[in-house]
């Protein structure tokens, strides 16, 4: 056999192989993405219309239209800390680190030194 057969019969078979790890990859993600595990948007949509939900709160520091602020907030499993009021409900566009809890309070997701033991 020639040396330029070999080479093709090679890349050919090099090819089939990152086909099938591509297929696979595709569709761990779309079963995760089916179970939660994996959301494609954490927590809200991508214009912030909807309140994210936190599961745990810490340190309350306020209230706001009858609602207690608290200055650590667990939301999606990602720590953040109170940022600021947004009166306008739903605020605009967020930054992807920040989440908006109703009744129009800003959190922004913190660094590992600032979260709460």
């Amino acid at each position: 056999m020639s040396l330029a057969i070999v080479e093709m019969l090679l890349w050919i078979g090099f090819g089939l192989v990152l086909w099938a790890m591509r297929d696979d990859l595709m569709q761990t993600e779309s079963e995760l993405r089916r179970s939660n595990l994996f959301p494609s948007s954490p927590g809200r949509r991508p214009d912030g219309s909807e309140p994210s939900q936190p599961q745990r709160v810490a340190d309350p520091i306020g209230q706001y239209r009858g609602r207690t602020i608290h200055e650590y907030a667990l939301i999606d499993g990602r720590h953040y800390r109170f940022a600021h009021v947004w009166p306008n409900q739903p605020p605009g566009r967020l930054a992807r680190n920040q989440r908006w809890v109703a009744p129009g309070l800003v959190y922004v997701e913190c660094p590992a030194h600032d979260r709460p033991a």
